[in-house]
């Protein structure tokens, strides 16, 4: 027995394209073109341990990664910021290690498919 043809194709681009209809593409929610904005909802807080702190951000629609960073001087001048960690897997992390009575300044930025993203606004917190 033969399978009855249909007189509808799905998924055929070519015959999509020539139908003269508008062919819109499918939303990409696993990657973002272009340079991601920065991140939104980033909170500082003390962790657990004497010197530890906990960064927390909002995700950010298409990111594929996260990458924060710490600084313990002058937030203004670049060259003061120090990579923290990249994540793929956590919008969070926990650094420890961080000297008490200390400031420290903290960002985070998330990263699309070809971009890195605009860092967040900077926060600070002294070490407990």
């Amino acid at each position: 027995m033969k399978a009855k043809e249909s007189r509808f194709e799905f998924g055929n681009p070519a015959k999509l394209n020539s139908s003269g209809f508008e062919v819109r593409q499918p939303p990409n929610r696993h990657a973002y073109d272009g340079i991601p904005p920065a991140p939104e909802h980033v909170q500082v807080q003390h962790a657990a341990r004497t010197g530890s702190v906990e960064i927390t951000t909002a995700a950010v629609a298409g990111a594929r990664a996260y990458e924060f960073q710490v600084n313990p001087g002058d937030p203004i001048q670049e060259t003061n910021w120090q990579h923290a960690e990249t994540s793929a897997q956590h919008r969070h992390l926990i650094l420890e290690s961080l000297t008490p009575g200390q400031t420290y300044w903290f960002r985070v930025r998330a990263i699309g498919k070809e971009e890195k993203g605009l860092w967040s606004g900077p926060l600070s917190l002294m070490m407990i």
